[in-house]
């Protein structure tokens, strides 16, 4: 195989992993987010963290119990 071709397949298959990781993340991430959070913006960088204070105020993070409750 040319080092063109071997470069090629490499990279295609690097791309495919880092695809199906990036979804395997999505897939564990999104049964734990907060209402309002959007999920692919937090996964690329790209979430506001005053949502997530505000989500932690509301009580909505994973393992909070509901903070208006009592």
């Amino acid at each position: 195989m040319a080092a063109a071709e071997l470069s090629a397949a490499v990279l295609e298959t690097i791309g495919r992993a880092q695809e199906e990781a990036a979804e395997e993340m999505r897939s564990a991430l999104a049964p734990v987010m907060p209402d309002g959070i959007d999920l692919d913006a937090a996964v690329e960088g790209h979430s506001r963290h005053d949502e997530m204070l505000d989500a932690f105020v509301r009580g909505c993070l994973p393992g909070q119990q509901d903070a208006t409750a009592d």
